[in-house]
């Protein structure tokens, strides 16, 4: 459908879709998906058009309604926040018709095997515990990402970058802080931050080791500049404002020594 430059799918090239997958929040930036106008469309068109939402950065962290989704499907896995690996969960709207993908007369002929119930326990617990957190922590960790990103970039500008937060005038999600440093090479940031034991990335889990830029990023049509030195950052139920201020410090020798080695990154 391509994107815009505010990380979310153009939704007047789905007028004509059969199916339409989307994140709820991307993994990449923390912008929260349009649903509305997503619903608005479907709403609209005159091709049936299934609709279904990966809310795997989205659970515990901003408040969710299956039904008020509007979506066929949804789906999350409880390890992103602090569940078991190994198991996912996968809604679907009952009066809709689907054929399973491994045949089997197991769980009510839902899906082939031995359910793991260890596992499907944990998952019910954590997400218990995320949901009924979500309001107090994402207002805790709204109020780190704001102090965060503004104290990062004030350091940026000291040694004389011009930083550019991603998604910054689109609702974002609170864990997820996406900060460009046109000028710095965003492999050589990621290696120094490992070395003085700081952990941030250049995309998702999904393409950790990866030395490509973020197909996300390319999709938004950003400057090359911003493609190429954007990092980022996320935030937890474990992230406490004396670690932000660590990292920050970490953060500033860093930017230190990458724009004397790159001078010729004044805008």
């Amino acid at each position: 459908t391509g994107t815009s430059n505010q990380g979310r799918p153009r939704l007047e090239n789905t007028a004509h879709s059969l199916f339409l997958s989307t994140t709820l929040v991307c993994g990449q930036t923390g912008a929260v998906e349009d649903l509305s106008g997503i619903q608005r469309l479907l709403e609209a068109t005159t091709t049936p058009c299934t609709l279904h939402i990966d809310a795997t950065q989205a659970v515990g962290k901003i408040p969710i309604s299956f039904p008020e989704t509007g979506a066929t499907s949804l789906s999350f896995t409880p390890h992103k926040f602090g569940g078991p690996r190994g198991v996912g969960c996968l809604l679907i709207k009952k009066d809709v018709e689907w054929e399973p993908l491994f045949s089997g007369s197991q769980q009510l002929e839902m899906r082939g095997g031995t359910e793991p119930v260890a596992l499907i326990a944990g998952c019910q617990e954590a997400v218990h515990q995320v949901v009924t957190q979500q309001p107090l922590e994402a207002s805790r960790l709204a109020v780190l990402q704001e102090s965060f990103e503004s104290t990062v970039c004030e350091m940026a500008r000291e040694v004389g970058l011009n930083p550019c937060i991603l998604c910054k005038n689109t609702t974002r999600s609170p864990h997820i802080s996406t900060i460009a440093f046109p000028g710095i090479d965003r492999q050589a940031f990621m290696i120094a931050a490992d070395l003085d034991g700081l952990a941030v990335a250049t995309g998702t889990a999904c393409a950790s080791g990866s030395q490509e830029p973020s197909p996300a990023l390319v999709a938004m049509n950003l400057p090359k500049p911003v493609i190429q030195s954007a990092i980022r950052f996320s935030f937890g139920r474990t992230t406490h404002a004396s670690d932000l201020k660590t990292a920050s410090e970490k953060i500033y020798r860093i930017l230190q020594k990458s724009s004397a080695v790159h001078p010729n990154h004044h805008t």
